[in-house]
């Protein structure tokens, strides 16, 4: 990674996703970057009306923002910049790797095992098949 590089952590709270956390901070530290955190979630009825899609966009994002309350204090401690992001995507790669290009991430930090405990998760898989910018895995 470049100095003073961005790290894109795809982040859903895991054991792995904390790893990859550790990983992005450390390889931040080093190279004077900063990491952002990026909590993708699905919402499964996309054809809600916009008053119903309001007050679950609201919800969705309080949701997003209790996920980043128990990592929160080791990124204070890290020395590292840290930003904290919530976005909505029906697919959660494709959501990653949206943000990751449009922002010109240089990294993209994420688990090797899925939410469903498989040892190589599904999100992994498809970022390491589709994404032009280099994965950093713990």
């Amino acid at each position: 990674m470049k100095e003073g590089g961005k790290i894109l952590v795809a982040y859903d709270g895991s054991d792995s996703s904390n790893a990859a956390v550790a990983k992005a901070l450390e390889t931040a530290k080093a190279n004077k970057g900063s990491v952002t955190l990026l909590y993708v979630y699905w919402d499964p009825d996309e054809r809600r009306s916009d008053l119903i899609m309001h007050t679950v966009e609201n919800a969705e994002e309080d949701q997003g923002s209790r996920v980043f309350t128990d990592i929160e204090a080791k990124l204070k401690g890290s020395g590292v910049e840290y930003d904290l992001r919530v976005e909505q995507q029906s697919d959660i790669p494709k959501g990653i790797l949206t943000v990751a290009e449009k922002e010109g991430f240089d990294m993209i930090a994420v688990g090797t095992t899925g939410t469903g405990g498989k040892p190589v998760g599904p999100v992994y898989q498809k970022l390491k098949a589709q994404s032009k910018i280099p994965l950093l895995t713990p």
